[in-house]
């Protein structure tokens, strides 16, 4: 139809062409409302998913947190430890801290092998047989997660129970955080969140959903839905829900045929209501997620330092005033049982003007906040439950507000406060929901800082003096351990007594004294040169020069004694103390602590006894020692000639079954006049006179030997440790004679392993770490001896090329006797583990400490349980016997 044709028509019939042009443009908005309605729905519908999936990942990853915090808790590791757990314990704050406060229902913890060792169900403990009779589904998929990455450190997901229902499941493995606390090490700790009807209820609630419910397979496409994977992250149920169609699209939007007019000014205004409601429903989603993006970046937990705890709390309070755009957010602490209150943060108009609301003044306002959880405050003005309030909003001019409980193990501990001026308005659901959820976090944040400080508490508690303030005997011996370890470390170990303690006792009472023990404990700790201090029992102290230059010790000792005897003023009294100081000197007079102490034991009688002098040094026959060593020193070469000394081998065994598969060479010296020379004592004279060359070429000549004509004779691998000096790898001679050793003894070099300690392994890659990575290159394997005495870290493991870690016999000497020492015991078999490395566990003497390297996964040990170091003879014997060692 030309354009004249359609000019001829408009004339001819005017009225039912524009009727009918109208009419099809009404037909056209009713078909483009249908399609605007469809899409609204479906995009209602994936709003309302991503709303589930958030919902539902919230509340794992929340399961997941508070698992975690148990699992690094040093105490609850400590009671939780395997067959000795300690179930009074474990039952009253797992019950009290988990069910009451977390809806948590199951609680489940496992030693290493998966066995239940303690079990709690709707907050009473119960008794479980096995993990698959628990739950066959969990067993299996943990199991799995274990033998496809051993290092696995959590598992969630839901599960299926054995009555039918389904529960939200997070595996956390023990393992704490502080670096001196007691890991209980390698354990699992189970929590289990029933997903039942009252939670399809109360979430149905929360989200604004209707008939929320389960379905075993998954529902059509355009259905709202959203699946709940299992342990191994699969798809193994749905959750189904209905949208209304009127909370999915606000207004019905069909299109009305009659009246057409009418009918298309309506539809205007539908329209337009319609995008007005679809804008505000982008703007709370916007909203939303923006609020979800913040609280999951501030739920991390504060560190252990009081800074960082207060402005993680300005965070928090920040935060939130900046999502809300509130005039004033503070963050108030509250016990209303001590009547104790602060303000934790602040931020906004008034910053400087804090005011403390304590809870005497505000019983009735903190009463039914801790009833409602949260109190929505629309309009101030019309608000009168609350007289005290009634007076600081007027004071402060606040129109709207809105109070968020803190709750902490079930009573309230602080609020939570957002405070708007200007002219009153609502409050957003959204808005509300954010607030409580950044209240869980400052409630979580108190506990996370209670328990560390507690915990910090408890070290200070027994590893230091409550008097003083100084390190206690323990801590003072580990301090001292590490410092002996070090080579070429020189310690001035004084002892001090005080004589005027008794008579200020009984002249000021116990107050007097102990004010008398605090001063000169801080005159001591002044000392200026680098030192130790320490409080003995009673009256004694002790201060350890670290690497004090011989000539200046007699002079800061002196020192130090005019400081201690300087006059004190108690009660208003002049006291004169009186000191008296024995001083012994590593390595000079003693090898060890315990010799370091019995030395200056004898040195503080001496000067106790004599009165000449208050200062007494330790001092054995004249030149004793001195000469000694320079005999011993001069009868080292020809000791090597006349072959008094001889290459002893102890055994390697491995825990499982108990077979040989190595041994390590370790050098003996017998003296035809003195009998058996300590390694300890002609070592050290051998390093400081250059002749640990020969000594160690003689040792690795033997060990080659030895270890070819093993290999040949009884047609097995074996594998030789030879301990090296760090003088002999500094020599650039030592790797061609040990390449060319390997090569006339026919020897592989990975059947060779050189062991140095640990602290020399850090020295030496920070000088020569070329060396080091030359002995990797040429296959022989680096192992690292008395691990855990030194300080090294993660970072240097991952680079010194060692392969193998073997554990100090310190560790092993208590095992599993002092927890402490098993904690350390099972963290360095850990640290292996997860490093890749071999461990081995040296000074095994017991049946005990064998069975607990079984248990924990030890591979490698060696010691007197299994045979005392014998010559190449017993060695044969051993061999010989089917190379199974019985202890």
């Amino acid at each position: 139809m030309s354009m004249r044709d359609w000019r001829r028509a408009l004339y001819t019939h005017p009225f039912w062409l524009i009727a009918g042009l109208f009419m099809a443009g009404l037909m056209l908005m009713a078909l483009g409302g249908m399609y605007a309605e469809e899409k609204e729905r479906r995009s209602f519908v994936a709003y309302s998913e991503r709303l589930m999936q958030t919902f539902v990942e919230r509340q794992q990853r929340e399961l997941e947190k508070l698992a975690r915090d148990y699992a690094i808790w040093d105490l609850f590791a400590e009671h939780a430890h395997g067959e000795y757990h300690d179930a009074e314990w474990l039952k009253k704050n797992v019950t009290e801290s988990v069910y009451r406060n977390f809806d948590v229902a199951d609680v489940l913890v496992l030693t290493v092998s998966l066995k239940p060792v303690f079990y709690l169900h709707q907050g009473k403990e119960a008794r479980v047989t096995g993990l698959a009779d628990w739950n066959g589904e969990f067993a299996t998929a943990l199991t799995r997660g274990i033998a496809k990455q051993p290092g696995l450190g959590s598992l969630s997901g839901f599960v299926r129970k054995e009555d039918g229902g389904l529960q939200l499941l997070v595996a956390e493995r023990i393992r704490p955080e502080h670096p001196s606390s007691r890991d209980q090490g390698g354990g699992w700790l189970v929590f289990a969140r029933n997903i039942d009807g009252k939670w399809l209820e109360e979430s149905s609630h929360l989200l604004s959903v209707k008939n929320l419910a389960f379905a075993n397979e998954r529902p059509a496409e355009g259905f709202p839905q959203f699946a709940l994977l299992n342990l191994e992250r699969r798809p193994f149920t749905w959750l189904a829900w209905h949208v209304d169609r009127r909370q999915a699209v606000g207004l019905s939007t069909k299109p009305l045929l009659a009246g057409v007019l009418s009918l298309f000014l309506f539809s205007l205004l539908l329209a337009r209501a319609v995008l007005r409601m679809h804008k505000r429903q982008l703007q709370v989603q916007g909203r939303m997620l923006q609020q979800s993006e913040t609280l999951r970046r501030l739920s991390r937990a504060p560190n252990s330092s009081a800074a960082d705890e207060a402005h993680y709390f300005v965070e928090i309070a920040r935060s939130v005033r900046k999502e809300l755009g509130a005039g004033h957010v503070t963050i108030w602490r509250a016990d209303p049982v001590a009547g104790d209150a602060g303000c934790l943060a602040v931020a906004g108009e008034r910053e400087n003007a804090e005011e403390i609301l304590y809870p005497k003044d505000h019983a009735d306002f903190l009463g039914l906040l801790q009833e409602l959880r949260v109190l929505v405050i629309a309009d101030t003005g019309n608000e009168s439950r609350f007289a005290g309030m009634v007076e600081y909003w007027k004071r402060h001019q606040v129109s709207a507000a809105l109070y968020a409980a803190v709750i902490v193990r079930g009573r309230i501990a602080g609020v939570l406060s957002v405070e708007m001026s200007g002219e009153a308005g609502g409050w957003e659901p959204d808005q509300i929901n954010f607030v409580s959820g950044a209240a869980d976090l400052v409630a979580v944040a108190l506990v996370s800082v209670e328990r560390r400080r507690a915990e910090a508490a408890l070290y200070r508690q027994q590893y230091y003096d409550t008097l003083t303030g100084l390190p206690n005997h323990d801590r003072l011996n580990h301090l001292l351990q590490r410092h002996l370890m070090e080579p070429g470390n020189r310690l001035v170990y004084s002892l001090w007594s005080v004589g005027e303690l008794l008579h200020v006792n009984e002249e000021f009472g116990r107050v007097g004294g102990d004010q008398l023990l605090q001063i000169l404990a801080c005159r001591l700790d002044a000392c200026v040169a680098p030192h130790i201090t320490a409080r003995l029992a009673g009256c004694r102290f002790v201060l350890v020069l670290l690497n004090e230059s011989p000539a200046d010790v007699s002079q800061e000792i002196e020192k130090t004694l005019y400081r201690l005897q300087e006059p004190v003023e108690i009660d208003g009294n002049t006291v004169f103390p009186k000191l008296a100081c024995g001083v012994s000197i590593a390595p000079q007079d003693a090898f060890t602590v315990d010799e370091l102490l019995h030395h200056a034991e004898c040195a503080l009688e001496a000067a106790r006894s004599q009165n000449e002098s208050p200062i007494e040094f330790y001092a054995p026959e004249p030149n004793t020692v001195a000469r000694e060593r320079y005999r011993l020193a001069g009868a080292m070469p020809a000791a090597l000639t006349r072959g008094e000394f001889e290459v002893f081998f102890q055994p390697v065994v491995a825990v499982a079954d108990r077979t040989i598969v190595g041994m390590e060479a370790l050098l003996r010296w017998h003296h035809p006049e003195k009998g058996d020379v300590p390694p300890l004592q002609f070592i050290q004279i051998a390093e400081e006179t250059g002749q640990i060359h020969a000594l160690g070429r003689f040792v690795l000549e033997e060990a080659c030997r030895c270890l070819h004509g093993w290999s040949e004779r009884f047609g097995r691998r074996l594998q030789m440790a030879v301990n090296i000096s760090p003088l002999q790898l500094r020599d650039a001679a030592f790797l061609p004679f040990l390449e060319n050793t390997l090569k006339a003894h026919a020897i592989a070099p990975e059947c060779l392993e050189v062991e140095i300690t640990e602290s020399v392994s850090l020295q030496l890659f920070e000088e020569i770490p070329e060396r080091l990575k030359a002995l990797r290159d040429m296959g022989v394997q680096l192992a690292i001896d008395d691990f855990g005495t030194g300080y090294s870290s993660l970072s240097y493991l991952r680079n010194v090329p060692a392969s193998k870690l073997k554990i100090d016999r310190s560790f092993i000497e208590n095992v599993p006797r002092l927890r402490h020492d098993a904690d350390l015991a099972r963290m360095i078999i850990s640290m292996g583990q997860i490093l890749d490395l071999s461990v081995v566990a040296e000074g095994v003497e017991t049946e005990a400490q064998f069975r607990f390297l079984q248990e924990h996964g030890c591979m490698l040990a060696q010691g007197y349980f299994f045979s005392k170091p014998v010559n190449v003879a017993g060695m044969n014997m051993l061999l010989e016997r089917g190379e199974v060692l019985a202890g």
